[in-house]
C-alpha cells in the first residue's frame, strides 16, 4: 500500500501552484480587457488560501483548517461552476458562489457539530460530492458547447474527484477514520500539479478562441458591408485563388450578377466560374490570359455569355494576380461587366464607317465595272456579226471574253458584298490568307488610290501568314488604313506617292503581323499617343469624323491582337498585329457552356 504523502508539503505546494497559475492568469486577462475571467482569479485565490489553511495543521489552531480552509475550497468550487457557466455564456447567480462557504461556517459554530469528527468529515465529503457533481456536470456541458481541450481535461479531473469523496464520506459514516486520513493527500497532489494550470489553459484557449471568432465576425461583417457596397455596382467583383495544378476555386464574389451577366445571382451563386456560359472562349485564350495574369500584366478579355432565354452577350473580365506564393499559390481579383451596349455602338460605328468607306469607294467601283460592262456589250455585238458571217471560231472567241469579264464584275460584286457584311457576321473565326484578304482590298480600292495617283506596293511572302480572324475585319482594318493612307498623300506630289503592304510571320510568338506604310509624312506628334482614341483626326470636318483608328483598334482588339503606329522617314508605319491561325487539322478547342 502507498504510504500517505506529507500532507502539509502537498497543502503549500498546491497553494504555490494555485497562486502561480493566478499571477500567469491575470496580466493575461487585463490584456484582453476579459472582465468575466476575473471569476477564475477568485478561483485560484481561494484555492490558495484553502491549501494554505490546510497547510498549517497542527501548527495553528484546528479551527483555522476546519473553518476556513474547507470554506475556502468550498468558494474555490462555487466560483469553478460559476466560471465554467460563463464559458458558455449561461445565466448564473454570482451571490450564489457564496452559499456553501457560509453553511459551512455557520453549522461550524454549531458545537455538537464541530466537536464530532465523523459528522463533520462526512458531511465536508458530502459538500464535495454535491459541489463537485455540479462543477462536473457544468463543466461538460460547457466543453460541449466550446469543444476547448483544457476545459475537457479540468472537466474530466472534476469527475475523478467525485468516486474520491463518496468513498471518503462513507468511511466516515461507517466509523472508519482511518481510512479517510489514509487516502486524505491524494486530491492534494491532484489539485497542486494539474487543476491550477488547467484553469490557466483553459482561460487561454478560451481567449484565443474568442479572438479568432471576434475575427471572423469582423470578416463576415466585412464581407457584408462589402456585399452592401457592390449590390447596386453593374458588374461581378471576384476573388479566385489559382493551385499549382493549374486550377482554381472562388473566393468571393459580388455585386449587381444580373445585371452584369444576364443570369439570376440564385444560379450564379451555385458555379464556381461565370464563364461556363461562355460560347466562344477558347482554351487558347484562358491559357494566354493565365500566362498574362502569372507574367504581373492586367488581363483583359472579351466573351460572350450563353443567355437564359437564348441568345448572347458580350461580357468583358479583367484581372491581375494580387498575390504569388513559393508554393505556387497565387491570388487574383478582377470584374466581369456587360459590354453588349458598347458592342453594339461599335457595332454600328462600323457599320456607318463600312457605309463611308463605300461612298468613297463608289466612283471607282463605278469605273471598275463600267469597263467589264463595257467589253462585254462590245464583245456581243462583235459576236452576233461574226455569227451572221459564219465565223463561228471568232464568236466562240468573243463569248469566252464575255465570260471572263463577267467573271471579274461578279468578283468585284462579291467582294463589295463581303465588305458590306458585319464584320463578325460570318460566324466563328477562322483561317484567312492575309494574301487574299488584300487582293480582296485592293481590288475595292483600286479606283480610289487610281485617282489618287497612289502606287501600291506589295511585299508578301511567297506563302502569306494565315491569320485567325474574320475577313470582313481584317478587310475593314486594310480598307481604313490605305484610305487615310490616299488622303493623307493627296498633299505630296504626285511622283511621291505610295503605300506598301507587308506580311510577316511570328512563329515564335504565334502571331502573324500585317504591315502598312506611306509616304505621307507620319503622323503629327502631338496627335501620336492618342491616335487610336475617337474623334482624333487631321482632316477637314467634311473629310472625316476620326472614328476610322478607333474602329481599327477595336477590331483588332476583339480578334485578340493589337494596332501600333510609329513615324520613320518617310512616313507612318501601322502595324496589326493578329493571332496566327492553328496548323491545318488542329481545330480551335472551345470550352463547353
Amino acid at each position: 500500500m502507498l504510504s500517505p504523502p506529507d500532507l502539509p508539503t502537498l497543502h503549500m505546494a498546491s497553494a504555490v501552484s494555485a497562486a502561480a497559475a493566478a499571477l500567469l492568469l491575470l496580466p493575461y486577462l487585463l490584456a484582453a480587457k476579459e472582465a468575466r475571467g476575473f471569476i477564475w482569479i477568485a478561483c485560484l485565490v481561494a484555492m490558495c488560501g484553502s491549501m494554505v489553511a490546510y497547510s498549517v495543521r497542527g501548527q495553528a489552531p484546528d479551527w483555522v483548517p476546519i473553518i476556513f480552509g474547507n470554506a475556502l475550497g468550498w468558494l474555490a468550487l462555487t466560483t469553478a461552476w460559476h466560471g465554467c457557466r460563463q464559458f458558455r455564456d449561461a445565466p448564473s447567480l454570482a451571490l450564489l458562489v457564496l452559499v456553501p462557504p457560509a453553511v459551512w461556517m455557520a453549522l461550524c459554530l454549531v458545537p455538537a457539530f464541530y466537536d464530532n469528527l465523523s459528522i463533520r468529515i462526512s458531511t465536508a465529503g458530502l459538500f464535495a460530492v454535491l459541489l463537485y457533481t455540479g462543477v462536473s456536470v457544468d463543466a461538460w456541458v460547457s466543453w460541449r458547447k466550446t469543444r476547448l481541450a483544457s476545459l475537457r481535461d479540468l472537466a474530466l479531473l472534476f469527475s475523478l474527484m467525485i468516486p474520491y469523496f463518496m468513498v471518503r464520506a462513507g468511511a466516515a459514516v461507517m466509523g472508519l477514520i482511518w481510512l479517510a486520513h489514509q487516502s486524505a493527500g491524494w486530491p492534494a497532489l491532484i489539485m497542486s500539479t494539474a487543476i491550477p494550470f488547467l484553469v490557466l489553459s483553459a482561460n487561454r484557449e478560451r481567449a484565443v478562441v474568442q479572438r479568432r471568432d471576434s475575427e471572423v465576425d469582423a470578416l463576415l461583417q466585412d464581407r457584408a458591408q462589402l456585399d452592401r457596397l457592390l449590390e447596386d455596382l453593374p458588374a461581378v467583383v471576384y476573388i479566385r485563388d489559382y493551385l499549382p495544378d493549374g486550377t482554381s476555386r472562388l473566393v468571393y464574389r459580388g455585386g449587381d450578377v444580373e445585371r452584369a451577366v444576364g443570369w439570376p445571382a440564385a444560379v450564379v451563386n451555385k458555379m464556381d466560374d461565370v464563364s461556363e456560359f461562355a460560347v466562344n472562349l477558347t482554351l487558347a485564350d484562358r491559357i494566354a490570359a493565365y500566362e498574362k495574369a502569372m507574367a504581373g500584366e492586367v488581363v483583359s478579355v472579351e466573351y460572350q455569355l450563353r443567355q437564359p432565354h437564348g441568345g448572347a452577350r458580350w461580357v468583358r473580365a479583367s484581372g491581375r494576380m494580387v498575390e504569388r506564393h513559393n508554393n505556387g499559390y497565387s491570388r487574383g481579383v478582377g470584374y466581369i461587366t456587360d459590354i453588349q451596349d458598347l458592342r453594339d455602338a461599335e457595332a454600328r460605328a462600323t457599320s456607318a464607317a463600312r457605309m463611308a468607306s463605300l461612298g468613297e469607294m463608289a466612283v471607282g467601283l463605278a469605273h471598275e465595272l463600267r469597263q467589264p460592262m463595257a467589253i462585254m456589250a462590245m464583245a456581243a455585238e462583235n459576236a452576233l456579226d461574226d455569227i451572221a458571217t459564219g465565223d463561228l471560231v471568232e464568236a466562240q472567241a468573243r463569248l469566252e471574253r464575255i465570260i471572263q469579264q463577267n467573271r471579274r464584275a461578279s468578283d468585284i460584286i462579291d467582294n463589295l458584298r463581303r465588305f458590306a457584311m458585319d464584320a463578325q457576321d460570318a460566324g466563328p473565326k477562322g483561317r484567312v490568307p492575309l494574301s487574299a484578304a488584300v487582293d480582296r482590298v485592293l481590288l475595292l480600292m483600286a479606283g480610289v488610290l487610281h485617282r489618287g495617283a497612289v502606287l501600291v506596293e506589295r511585299g508578301l511572302p511567297e506563302h502569306p501568314p494565315m491569320a485567325l480572324a474574320w475577313p470582313g475585319a481584317v478587310e475593314q482594318i486594310l480598307v481604313n488604313l490605305l484610305g487615310n493612307a490616299n488622303d493623307a498623300l493627296a498633299a505630296r506630289p504626285a511622283e511621291a506617292r505610295w503605300v506598301r503592304i507587308e506580311a510577316h510571320d511570328d512563329p515564335a510568338a504565334g502571331t502573324v503581323r500585317l504591315v502598312v506604310s506611306d509616304s505621307a509624312g507620319g503622323v503629327p506628334p502631338e496627335i501620336l499617343s492618342r491616335v487610336f482614341q475617337p474623334f482624333v483626326t487631321t482632316k477637314a470636318a467634311d473629310r472625316g469624323t476620326g472614328m476610322g483608328l478607333a474602329i481599327c483598334h477595336g477590331m483588332a482588339k476583339a480578334l485578340g491582337g493589337t494596332i501600333s503606329v510609329e513615324n520613320q522617314a518617310e512616313g507612318a508605319v501601322f502595324t496589326v498585329t493578329l493571332p496566327a491561325a492553328p496548323v491545318q487539322g488542329q481545330d480551335t478547342v472551345h470550352r463547353a457552356a
